[in-house]
C-alpha cells in the first residue's frame, strides 16, 4: 500500500515548465506593445494639434518633433517649398541646442542644394547612412552641427511639397 500510496502523490504533480523563458517572451511582447502605443499616442496627439491649431508654423514643428521621437532621431526639420518650387519659404529645425542656433546666426534658409535639392527633384523616402560620402551631398554650412544620417521623407498635401 506505501507503493501505491507514493505512485498516486506522484502522478498529481505537474511536470516542470519552462516558465522562465515564456515571462521573457510575454515581457518582451507587452514591452514592444507599450513602445508601439506611446509611437501611436504620439502620431495621434500631433494629428490633434494640427486639426486645433491654424499657425502652420506651430503645426509644422508639432509634426517635425513628433516624426524625432517616433524615430529617435536627435535632429529633425522642415521645408516648405516655394509656389513654383524652386526654393524654400520655409525651413523649421528643431532639435538643436542655443548654441547650435547661435552658430548658424545668419546662415540663409537652404537652398535646396545637396541631399535636400536631391529630396526635391526625387520626392521618395531617402535614408542615407553616410552623409559626407552620398553622390548628392553638398556638406553643410558653417556653423552647422556635424549629422552621420538622414532620413528624409517628402511629404505632399494638396499639391504642396513638405521635405
Amino acid at each position: 500500500m506505501d507503493g501505491e500510496e507514493e505512485h498516486d502523490h506522484a502522478s498529481t504533480e505537474l511536470p516542470p515548465m519552462p516558465l522562465h523563458g515564456d515571462l521573457l517572451r510575454i515581457a518582451e511582447q507587452l514591452k514592444d506593445l507599450s513602445q508601439a502605443q506611446q509611437k501611436l499616442q504620439t502620431l495621434l496627439a500631433a494629428m490633434l494639434s494640427v486639426s486645433r491649431d491654424l499657425d502652420l508654423g506651430r503645426v509644422l514643428r508639432r509634426i517635425v518633433t513628433s516624426a524625432m521621437e517616433l524615430g529617435g532621431a536627435h535632429y529633425g526639420a522642415i521645408g516648405v517649398l516655394s509656389e513654383d518650387g524652386g526654393r524654400l519659404s520655409m525651413f523649421i529645425p528643431e532639435g538643436l541646442t542655443e548654441q547650435e542656433r547661435a552658430d548658424l546666426a545668419g546662415v540663409d534658409l537652404p537652398q535646396g542644394r545637396g541631399l535636400l535639392g536631391y529630396l526635391i527633384e526625387h520626392p521618395n523616402p531617402l535614408r542615407v547612412g553616410d552623409i559626407p560620402h552620398h553622390r548628392a551631398s553638398a556638406g553643410f554650412p558653417r556653423g552647422h552641427p556635424q549629422m552621420k544620417t538622414l532620413l528624409g521623407v517628402a511629404i505632399t498635401v494638396q499639391g504642396r511639397i513638405y521635405l
